[in-house]
């Protein structure tokens, strides 16, 4: 039997209840092509053939591809995290769901897939503070909170690890509501329809928390905010003026 090799990363994954539990937790459906990176021992990629008739296994393991192959598995030797990167994205059309499943940081192949892929949509992460607050910072939007927020973000980065963020969200979470709070794009990407995908990625995240009602706060006399909003489907629930007197 093939055992695990430490410089691939590998670790086979056995556990006939917890590979039942995931198949209706991925939800492939019929007539879709899954592609499944890192098959291992082939495991969970019986399964997934099996619930949609159609799936692809890249392996950079040479001999677990062979045998992969010789159970009818489509497996595809590619022998480097870079060509895997390359073989995806040359590959993904427009709408399509890439669903990346690794067991671990697989050279890194998540953050330059999305990279490859074009503006990708990730959680903050600490790197990304900074650079948040750069962001609202650019379009005169104030940040008090940002140092207990930050981790609430969704972010858009740039070419780089060095470049500034090209969008961001916040997503909070009050009761029974999911509430988007900071909604930016930056000026010279706007037009492109970044902030749509932001907001899909936030109606995304809203429902895996189980929320049903989504709203978001706009000032009353941005129409072009209050247009874009009914658009994507809100209604407006209330319009208040805020205001204070000046004395003297």
């Amino acid at each position: 039997m093939l055992q695990p090799r430490r410089r691939f990363g590998q670790h086979f994954l056995t556990t006939e209840t917890i590979l039942d539990d995931m198949v209706p937790a991925i939800a492939p459906r019929v007539g879709e092509h899954v592609l499944e990176i890192g098959p291992g021992l082939g495991a969970l990629t019986g399964r997934l053939l099996d619930a949609t008739g159609a799936l692809t296994a890249i392996e950079i393991d040479r001999d677990l591809a062979a045998d992969l192959r010789r159970e009818d598995v489509p497996a595809r030797l590619i022998p480097t995290v870079d060509a895997t990167v390359e073989h995806l994205a040359t590959r993904a059309s427009p709408g399509d769901t890439v669903l990346v499943m690794t067991s671990g940081d697989y050279g890194g192949l998540h953050d330059k897939l999305l990279r490859r892929l074009g503006d990708p949509v990730m959680p903050a992460r600490l790197e990304h503070k900074i650079r948040i607050g750069n962001l609202l910072d650019r379009v005169g939007i104030a940040h008090p909170v940002l140092e207990q927020f930050w981790p609430y973000y969704l972010v858009i980065p740039g070419e780089d690890d060095a470049a500034p963020l090209v969008g961001c969200v916040a997503i909070e979470i009050v009761g029974d509501v999911a509430l988007l709070r900071m909604l930016i794009v930056a000026p010279e990407r706007r037009g492109e329809g970044l902030g749509r995908m932001l907001y899909e990625h936030f109606f995304a995240d809203a429902t895996a928390h189980g929320r049903t009602v989504v709203r978001c706060v706009t000032s009353p006399v941005n129409e072009d905010s209050v247009a874009f909003h009914e658009a994507l489907g809100f209604e407006v629930e209330e319009r208040v003026s805020l205001g204070k007197r000046l004395l003297g």
